[in-house]
């Protein structure tokens, strides 16, 4: 239990937590994009709000990075070692694009939050704290190669507590920041009081591209698994295809949290059933993140089960109460592929079927929520 929550190992509860963490700032970061798009009429103003865009694809990828473990070794791929002739090029031209992207999002931050100077100083700490970090591994590196014997010597504790602070504490930085920008930009008054109000819309063709997302994300998947980087790229105790069936069945716990708060209590859907499908899925997501998957042979092989007891009965409950034979489709084949993934052996195939199963689960909430704004705007 100690080692699930060990900072300094890969595959654990802390890496899967550092990992969603840094994908609940990119959602912000979008909602943001959202939020300032919405209120926005002139070209400059929309071209410096598709910056936001950017800001969340990165920390999706600081996201993604946090199970995969790329960043360690990503100096040594052949590609980036190859535009120069050092031995050092790789390394060189990655922090150079680290500088670049971290003095770009400086100055977006200063010319979109001006007006709020705490939040921006928050920013540019977090900003600084994040850039430090390569920074402080070249320093570790440096002691390792000075030392007396290298095959003994150990990090320092004060080493491991500069490095894994700075990115916990640039991580709530900025979802503070992100936070209260949103908060600010979306706070309307009625009827005497200060309520949030974001206007989600969607296009016609936003269930097609939804698809196509959900495909490529699992093509992408696949493609880590069968072109691995080797050691001129890829870390070895990294596990990217976690990431995956990770942020599908959060990003599903998100959802469901959102329509217990917007629909549930005006409607009065099924009880707390939106909070006991949160609840499974954010445990989905622990569950593969932090590789509880792998362990067949311990106490924690229990927990499997009680996954799938909780997500079969809620699944089946589901089912039943949920009205459109589309969604009782894609409800059904997520909980039967979920089933599957459950009793799969360990290893690659027991993730691409979860990530599979979450895909399901995803298109039939976003089909609900359709029913759900057209029975709230005739029950207004």
């Amino acid at each position: 239990m100690l080692a699930l929550f060990n900072l300094l190992e890969e595959n654990v509860v802390a890496s899967w937590y550092s990992s969603m963490l840094y994908f609940l700032i990119g959602i912000i970061a979008f909602f943001c994009y959202l939020v300032d798009e919405q209120k926005s009429y002139s070209r400059n103003e929309k071209v410096l709000n598709a910056f936001w865009i950017f800001v969340s694809i990165i920390f999706f990828l600081l996201s993604f990075d946090e199970m995969g473990s790329f960043h360690e070794v990503i100096g040594e791929t052949d590609f980036l070692k190859s535009i120069g002739n050092g031995k050092d090029t790789g390394w060189f031209i990655f922090h150079f694009v680290i500088a670049a992207i971290g003095i770009s999002m400086c100055l977006f931050f200063s010319l979109k939050f001006k007006r709020y100077p705490f939040p921006l100083a928050m920013n540019l700490l977090a900003i600084l704290l994040l850039l430090s970090n390569p920074l402080q591994e070249e320093f570790e590196m440096e002691a390792w190669r000075s030392s007396l014997n290298q095959l003994t010597w150990k990090r320092p504790m004060l080493f491991i507590i500069l490095e894994e602070g700075s990115e916990i504490f640039a991580s709530f930085f900025f979802l503070y920041s992100f936070t209260v920008y949103l908060i600010k930009k979306t706070i309307i008054s009625y009827s005497g009081k200060a309520m949030l109000s974001i206007d989600f819309t969607f296009n016609k063709y936003f269930f097609e591209f939804l698809i196509t997302l959900l495909i490529l994300l699992g093509a992408l998947m696949l493609s880590i698994f069968y072109f691995p980087w080797t050691f001129s790229g890829r870390s070895d105790v990294g596990l990217p295809q976690n990431w995956f069936p990770s942020i599908a069945s959060i990003f599903s716990g998100f959802v469901c949290l959102y329509f217990e708060f917007s629909f549930k209590k005006k409607l009065g859907f099924l009880c707390s059933i939106y909070i006991l499908l949160a609840l499974i899925s954010i445990g989905t997501s622990v569950y593969f993140g932090a590789n509880l998957y792998f362990y067949r042979d311990t106490f924690l092989a229990q927990v499997r089960f009680i996954l799938l007891g909780a997500t079969l009965v809620v699944g089946l409950i589901l089912i039943i109460e949920f009205k459109g034979n589309d969604i009782k489709k894609y409800l059904s084949a997520w909980l039967l592929t979920f089933i599957i993934s459950i009793y799969y052996p360990a290893g690659f195939y027991t993730t691409f079927l979860a990530y599979v199963a979450y895909s399901f689960l995803l298109i039939a909430l976003y089909l609900h929520f359709q029913r759900l704004l057209y029975l709230r705007d005739n029950y207004e």
